[in-house]
């Protein structure tokens, strides 16, 4: 029997999770590590292919704090996951491995002749932590190294049911508006492309008040304007934006290609979200109940949510849909009791015979379940591109790469130890991920 290299102690999972576990080498002093075997030189993502699968490569610094750094509060960058920015920041280096789907993804888009192809749409699919959201952050940094129009909407799920406030929309009566949120998806469309706008223009004007309009003809970086400088405005603004730069591309504007990128897009389709028409502000995040669901709103009563499903259709070109399929993402409407210290019993017996037995959760990950027929038949024709597991190879090579980092012990790095990690974790890169506290 070989001994487990889990460690024996008795804190928690959770507080593991909050120590810091930093490298005893100086930053100054690491250069000789990235001679390793697992390591690529190549940190320009426009140059990756299938050669570099397997290996790690480093994004400088001073680089990803221009990817990163539109918000101060770091679990608001939509760059990457909170996750590997925990992991990258204890690690002093920002790490990220060329996996296949981010490689067969950048194939494709090498190949297709931008201005003249139709919108066009890609799915990322896969179990839970196979590297969904990764892949797309990988994908982002391919494309403003391209000089794409990035339009970044991946934290969907967590808007539709954390969000700060909503209100009614002075636009379109029925529908409602995050006017919090949509400052923070302006801030940081300026900050990817704002140099990329020349020749983007309004179509009609636009009247915010009795003083304030934007003229037919003028730039629509003063869109952008706007909705920064009046928080009122933001969520109008940024709808705005979105609908007149699909008329600029349907007008034959072609200077650079536009990404919308949406993690999680089957949030799109539901029949219902977790914004209450009643409550402006959800502090409850508990389970909803029935009369919470009657109030809340629907997916098409949502300004930001329709002006989003107007750029997935196939009416323009030179642009392509970025976007992944999660289960974990879904709005979770289980109408459970709310009684305050309400608690299912413990059974008695595990047994299959048992009234009390729970069977596993085996939902299904393909896109067409978790679409839906609406959503299906709007994002029909797509690209699958299926994210799995690590192979063998690729969790040996984070194997050795955190052994190096002195993140993990080194006895996980002997022949027992990685048998062990991978039945563990089963290769899956989230659980390799939560289990490595206690390697």
């Amino acid at each position: 029997m070989i001994p487990s290299i889990l460690r024996r102690c008795s804190c928690s999972a959770k507080s593991l999770q909050n120590v810091k576990l930093f490298c005893t080498t100086a930053p100054s002093t690491l250069s000789p590590e990235f001679d390793k075997y697992y390591r690529t030189k190549e940190n320009n993502p426009i140059n990756h292919d299938e050669k570099h699968l397997g290996r790690l490569y480093t994004i400088p610094q001073e680089e990803f704090d221009f990817l990163g750094n539109v918000v101060e509060d770091k679990y608001s960058i939509k760059f990457t996951t909170p996750q590997l920015l925990d992991r990258n920041s204890t690690l002093q280096e920002q790490t990220f491995m060329v996996r296949r789907p981010y490689v067969e993804t950048v194939q494709y888009l090498r190949q297709v002749n931008w201005p003249e192809q139709e919108n066009l749409r890609f799915l990322l699919w896969g179990r839970n932590g196979s590297g969904k959201s990764v892949s797309l952050s990988q994908i982002s940094h391919f494309a403003l190294k391209s000089n794409y129009i990035l339009l970044n909407f991946r934290d969907l799920a967590q808007l539709l049911s954390k969000y700060k406030e909503s209100t009614e929309s002075e636009y379109k009566e029925g529908r409602w508006d995050f006017p919090q949120e949509a400052q923070i998806y302006l801030k940081e469309i300026k900050h990817y492309n704002f140099d990329k706008l020349d020749g983007l223009v309004t179509h009609k004007t636009y009247k915010w008040s009795e003083i304030e309009s934007t003229p037919e003809g003028y730039p629509l970086s003063q869109i952008l304007e706007t909705g920064l400088n009046r928080p009122r405005f933001s969520a109008d603004c940024l709808n705005v934006f979105l609908k007149e730069l699909k008329i600029n591309l349907q007008q034959g504007w072609n200077k650079h290609p536009v990404m919308l990128m949406v993690d999680g897009i089957n949030v799109l389709f539901q029949e219902r979200t977790l914004v209450s028409k009643t409550i402006p502000r959800r502090k409850n995040h508990g389970h909803v109940t029935p009369y919470y669901l009657q109030e809340a709103c629907t997916s098409d009563e949502l300004s930001l949510l329709v002006a989003i499903k107007h750029m997935l259709k196939s009416d323009y070109k030179n642009s392509c849909v970025m976007g992944s399929v999660d289960k974990m993402l879904t709005l979770k409407m289980d109408k459970r009791p709310t009684t305050p210290g309400w608690r299912p019993a413990p059974p008695k017996y595990w047994t299959v015979n048992s009234d009390n037995y729970k069977p596993p959760i085996m939902e299904p990950d393909y896109p067409f379940v978790l679409l839906g027929d609406h959503g299906w038949q709007q994002m029909h024709p797509f690209i699958p591109i299926e994210t799995a597991n690590y192979t063998p190879v690729e969790l040996d090579v984070m194997i050795d790469y955190y052994t190096d980092k002195s993140f993990i012990r080194k006895v996980s790095s002997s022949d027992d130890g990685r048998k062990e990690i991978h039945f563990l974790t089963a290769r899956n890169p989230g659980e390799f991920h939560n289990l490595s506290n206690f390697f």
